[in-house]
């Protein structure tokens, strides 16, 4: 049975890319509203849940380097997010992107430019996922050839 140790060594290697991205992504949105504006106000819960992400990745992330050294902390965290991380940001980021599309009035000028941004990101979710794919049956043939 998998420890809890490694449980969060997983978790924390996995949401890194994803959550960095998000975090930056909403802090930016949250910086260029009004200070009193409604939508500012709900950007709030989510850019707090991501800073506590950010600063248990941190905490965590200095902590393993102190028992384990930084080299193997940072070749973890760059091996998970590499191999985990890059198909869940595609899909974290693929997703909104046809929810709004779909949310859209089919008659509304903004459905034009949520198409583009469908068609964008889910372009570059598509080369994404085939690197993805590629690697692994890359490597998949380097372990068959041992």
């Amino acid at each position: 049975m998998a420890t809890l140790h490694a449980i969060i060594r997983w978790v924390e290697g996995t949401v890194f890319l994803p959550g960095t991205i998000w975090l930056v992504s909403t802090a930016k949105q949250y910086f260029n509203e009004e200070p009193q504006s409604e939508k500012r106000r709900k950007l709030l819960v989510p850019l707090a849940a991501l800073l506590l992400l950010g600063i248990f990745q941190i905490v965590y992330g200095i902590l393993y380097s102190v028992r384990w050294g930084f080299d193997v902390y940072l070749t973890e965290l760059l091996l998970l997010s590499l191999f985990l991380g890059v198909p869940l940001t595609a899909l974290t980021v693929f997703l909104p992107a046809v929810i709004r599309y779909r949310r859209c009035p089919k008659d509304s000028p903004e459905r034009v430019v949520y198409m583009r941004k469908l068609r964008t990101t889910a372009v570059i979710c598509g080369i994404l996922v085939a690197v993805f794919v590629v690697f692994i049956v890359w490597f998949m043939i380097g372990i068959a050839h041992m």
